[in-house]
């Protein structure tokens, strides 16, 4: 058997409070893990941004860090710039600011999903259904979410979606559609919280966007097209980077730190 990993980096949320971070750390003692340090999720992705180097390193490079994962938008702006201040020049970046909003990803739009074809269900089976509603069902509901989930997937690639899920309850499938315009609208109210830690993040350090050089994105639901199309806008960028691993950047920048 392979040995068990003994030294560990750990990543955390930025708005994670003390006795949090504290339980994570009695968890790996339990585990009989040595925590070598623990580090902002972005700044792992920013190491890892680092060591992919695709940028002159002479002058300063800006970049705004984008994270909206299934609960949360986290994102940072991050200098990379070039340290001449020991005997070698060397590589270096500092974090400007970090912003977030805690409530805000795409758990929420699956949730969303599942209770807008949850009424459909009804106003089109409750009679059918013994005259329940498929909104108190919990194990028909957690089948709407999975397929909500599936739905924003498709949604990023194609401008509309059917909708099937075989005996949602009482043996009745269910059938509908839907275009990315109708999810887009449904979710306007989550497409400008999540963009509104961006602006925070300009706020905050003065910094201008014609002085902001990328801006690189991970987390699955950064792919959604509506939350890159106002991140671009917000930012004045023609494209956003995404030469990183949406899922494994932060572990791989951690593993070199």
């Amino acid at each position: 058997a392979e040995e068990p990993i003994k030294d560990v980096v750990i990543t955390v949320p930025p708005f994670w409070a003390q006795d949090e971070r504290q339980a994570l750390l009695d968890a790996a003692e339990l585990a009989k893990m040595n925590v070598l340090g623990l580090m902002n999720e972005n700044s792992a992705v920013a190491m890892k941004y680092a060591i992919d180097k695709k940028y002159d390193a002479t002058k300063e490079h800006n970049v705004v860090f984008y994270d909206m994962g299934s609960t949360s938008v986290k994102t940072s702006l991050v200098s990379f710039y070039t340290d001449t201040s020991g005997k070698k020049e060397k590589d270096a970046f500092k974090v400007l600011a970090v912003a977030w909003d805690e409530g805000c990803g795409g758990h929420v739009i699956d949730s969303r999903l599942a209770a807008r074809f949850g009424k459909e269900f009804d106003e089109k089976h409750m009679a059918a259904n013994n005259g329940e509603s498929v909104l108190e069902n919990l194990r028909a509901m957690a089948r709407l979410r999975i397929a909500g989930k599936k739905i924003k997937e498709t949604l990023s690639a194609n401008q509309d979606t059917p909708v099937n899920v075989e005996a949602l309850s009482n043996d009745i499938d269910f059938r509908s559609k839907i275009t990315r315009e109708e999810f887009n609208d449904m979710n306007q109210d989550i497409w400008e919280r999540a963009i509104a830690p961006v602006q925070k993040l300009l706020d905050d350090t003065g910094i201008s966007t014609s002085d902001i050089h990328a801006a690189v994105i991970v987390g699955g639901s950064s792919l959604i097209p509506k939350v890159q199309e106002q991140l671009k806008a917000k930012l004045g960028l023609d494209e956003l980077t995404r030469n990183l691993d949406a899922f494994e950047s932060a572990a791989l920048g951690a593993g070199f730190y």
